[in-house]
Parts: structure tokens; sequence; C-alpha cells
């Protein structure tokens, strides 16, 4: 078969795609925004920004945290040929690899 000039199509990626530069993500009581896990203090707890304090707080210090999940880890970021599209037919401009060395079709409603 000849696959030089056959377009690539991606699948579509959840819109709930959750990404942080340590893996890990802080989430909150129902209604308060979940937020990206920044590092750990000695103790090994998470740190998340905050606005209010103006830098790094434990995330279980904030009012409504219930837990910490696994995320989408950033490693590299890949040009995509040209001409791939997704299934939906959205131009992909680029390719989002995670830890995991999985990787995610950048359009531009990533």
């Amino acid at each position: 078969m000849d696959h030089v000039n056959k377009p690539e199509v991606a699948k579509a990626v959840p819109a709930s795609l959750s990404w942080s530069a340590t893996g890990y993500e802080a989430f909150f009581e129902e209604g308060l925004p979940s937020r990206d896990i920044e590092r750990w203090d000695a103790e090994g707890r998470p740190l998340v920004v905050s606005e209010e304090h103006r830098g790094l707080v434990r995330a279980e210090d904030l009012p409504g945290f219930t837990g910490i999940d696994i995320c989408h880890r950033p490693m590299a970021v890949v040009p995509a040929a040209a001409g791939t599209t997704t299934a939906e037919g959205r131009p992909v401009r680029a390719w989002m690899v995670d830890a995991d060395s999985f990787a995610y079709p950048v359009t531009e409603d990533f």
C-alpha cells in the first residue's frame, strides 16, 4: 500500500484532558477549580499557587481541598506533518507528548 500521499488522521482528545508540570493536580469541593501541583514540600505535601497568599501554599491548607490525582505531564511538543487532521477534520498543528510517551494532537482549541 502507498502510505506516502495519505493524510494522517488523529483521534479526538477529550476536552477534560489535564496537564501539569509535575503530573499531579489538586482537587477541591464541587464548584472550586482544581489547581496544578507545582512542587512538593519537605514533608511530601503538595504545593499549589495561591493568589491570596501570593505564592505557594500547601493544597491541604486551602478551603475545600479533597485530594490529588495524576494528570498528564508534558515532555515535548513535536510539529505535525502537513495535512494531518483530527477525525473531525480540524488541522493538527503539533503533537503534545506526555511522560508516558503518548502523543496528543494540538489543534486551535487544545
